[in-house]
């Protein structure tokens, strides 16, 4: 069978709704970049200067993804007649980088983009970059930044002080005589709806955020001033919430919650701040998983535009002006993180030995034969394993080899068993992916280590701390099969510092499901499944090879740790200037702390 450029577009899903507009594949068989009309290969971006890795920015992307989420939401606004605004705004959390907050005002500014901020150094930092937009300041923390917030209202064009708590009601009574006609309040809602995501404890009535009703209904009830001045609601039912129907329930729940108000309590209301929520396709399935939606940015778009026009028009009202605030969306993928290979080691002894279990192997004639002989294998292998305390050097090294050797002839045997009989097979292999069985172990597991010259704590830190998924595609060789399955391994001294998850979902009617060398399996056509190791190449002697990790612009840069005392990552920039050319601006000095 031959491997082709189109293969690695699928296995590696860069023919994904955004991957398709932001990354693609040259002749060559690189992984390149597509900004403005042009095309970068990032492993001559880096091999230009000899890097052993760098972040890679992408600016206009920003500029690219702001108007990609305006363009929708204006036009669902125009088709649907809907008379609430688009009024966005950028949370600072998601990532006050120098470079993202001077792109998000460069191209933000035709859309009014403004700013949410949370803690006093990001109101100080809003300040600074003054916009014409919205500044929602989400809680009052202390005096210190209303008073900013008061003396510098030529910094917004219109500022909302959210507070979720009657305590920080109070310490807006103290100031309330000062608080002019460009500073309004708003009430943060504790939902009762549990949002379906990883952090999905962020919403429902135990929810860390918000204010309950019965708190609500008191605050208006000790100071009646303030529901003259309360003209938003802001709900938050966590990021990343994962189904169409999750959103449905959510945007219903907001919309019945600010007209009941509306009508009953709070008469200047004209804002729902629908916070973050809007999920980010970080494997690029769109399969509904913890970090892929089973939606697009245009069906969220079109949901929450359906849903509270169709319920405002029941009740008689106005809809609300919209604050949009999912600032992944906006930021993720302009960062690239990539990292060269230092060193290739093998996941298991290299020895071989020659055992009677080999010979059941060998004479399997199906997929589930095959199976069952994977699951005596395993057990065997959790035997020998159990024996280990008091054994010799020449004992453990046949043991790995032993081991070794079971894993080589499983997955050489699955992938003979495939090419003669591809149907049947491919149905038992679905099988063992859906249960679990030994076999689908055998066939995804490693049977290589690869050293990239890079930190996991500095680079991709929400790996270590969510666990969170990045895709990862090699910088080079995509016209080629991959060789093997591998663990990616950083540089430091922590067991944590340690990759070995890669998702496949191959369309139907993909043919080559086994890599080259190591005969471990892709994936199977039609399905989602997890390998427990990442489709990389066996690069020649002296061959620079790079991995990127995409997506990794929302939240790495604030999170990013000085473990090891790796701190400085090299730093590729690309930007434009005011003609529209492209910039590339180098900042590399790693003081010797990466290996070339």
């Amino acid at each position: 069978m031959v491997w082709g450029i189109e293969n690695s577009r699928e296995l590696y899903g860069l023919k994904g709704v955004l991957n398709n507009q932001l990354f693609d594949i040259n002749e060559k068989g690189e992984l390149v970049v597509k900004i403005k009309g042009k095309t970068l290969s990032i492993a001559e971006l880096l091999k230009k200067r000899g890097l052993p890795g760098a972040n890679i920015r992408i600016l206009p992307w920003i500029g690219e993804m702001i108007d990609y989420i305006a363009g929708l939401f204006l036009k669902n606004i125009r088709e649907n007649n809907y008379r609430g605004e688009f009024r966005p705004v950028y949370p600072l959390k998601v990532n006050h980088h120098e470079l993202v907050l001077r792109s998000i005002k460069r191209y933000g500014g035709k859309y009014s983009w403004g700013w949410e901020a949370g803690t006093l150094p990001e109101l100080y930092e809003a300040l600074s970059i003054k916009t014409k937009g919205l500044l929602v300041i989400d809680g009052v923390k202390d005096f210190r930044g209303l008073k900013r917030v008061i003396e510098n209202k030529e910094a917004y064009g219109e500022a909302i002080i959210d507070i979720e708590s009657i305590r920080e009601a109070e310490l807006l009574e103290e100031i309330r005589e000062q608080l002019g006609d460009k500073i309004w309040v708003g009430f943060r809602i504790r939902p009762m709806f549990r949002g379906e995501s990883i952090w999905s404890s962020s919403s429902g009535l135990s929810s860390k955020f918000g204010l309950p009703l019965s708190s609500i209904y008191k605050i208006i009830e000790k100071q009646p001033w303030i529901k003259d001045k309360i003209i938003m609601l802001h709900f938050h039912y966590g990021s990343q919430i994962v189904t169409k129907d999750a959103l449905k329930k959510m945007f219903t729940e907001m919309i019945n919650t600010y007209t009941v108000l509306k009508e009953k309590y709070l008469p200047n209301l004209r804002y729902i701040d629908t916070g973050g929520g809007l999920a980010f396709d970080y494997e690029s399935t769109l399969s509904g998983s913890s970090y892929s939606p089973d939606y697009t940015f245009r069906e969220y778009v079109e949901i929450m535009v359906k849903t509270f026009k169709e319920h405002a028009e029941e009740q008689g009202i106005l809809p609300p002006d919209i604050v949009f605030e999912s600032g992944r969306a906006i930021v993720a993928p302009h960062r690239i993180s990539v990292a060269k290979v230092i060193d290739i080691r093998p996941y298991i002894s290299e020895l071989g030995t020659e055992i009677e279990l080999i010979e059941k192997i060998q004479s399997s004639k199906t997929i589930k034969e095959l199976s069952e002989i994977a699951r005596e294998s395993e057990n065997i292998i959790n035997r020998l394993l159990s024996f280990t305390e008091n054994i010799d050097l020449k004992r453990r090294e046949l043991l790995e080899g032993m081991i070794k050797t079971i894993y080589e002839e499983i997955a050489g045997k699955a992938k003979e068993i495939y090419l003669m009989d591809k149907d049947n097979a491919l149905k038992d292999l679905a099988e063992n992916a859906r249960t679990g069985r030994p076999l689908y172990r055998f066939l995804t597991s490693p049977s290589k280590r690869y050293v990239l010259s890079f930190s996991l704590f500095n680079v991709l830190p929400d790996y270590v701390i969510l666990n969170q998924y990045f895709q990862i595609v090699p910088c080079s060789m995509l016209d080629k099969r991959p060789d093997v399955l591998a663990t990616i391994s950083d540089i430091t001294c922590d067991s944590m510092g340690e990759i070995s998850e890669f998702i496949s979902k191959l369309p139907e009617g993909f043919d080559d499901i086994f890599t080259e060398e190591d005969n471990r399996l892709l994936g199977i056509p039609g399905k989602r499944i997890i390998l427990r190791g990442i489709p990389l190449h066996l690069p020649g002697k002296n061959e620079d090879y790079y991995v990127a990790f995409l997506h990794t612009g929302a939240y790495q840069d604030p999170l990013a740790m000085g473990h090891n005392m790796l701190e400085e990552y090299p730093e590729i920039i690309i930007d434009e200037n005011n003609d529209g050319e492209l910039i590339i601006r180098y900042e590399d000095n790693v003081k010797d702390y990466y290996p070339r």
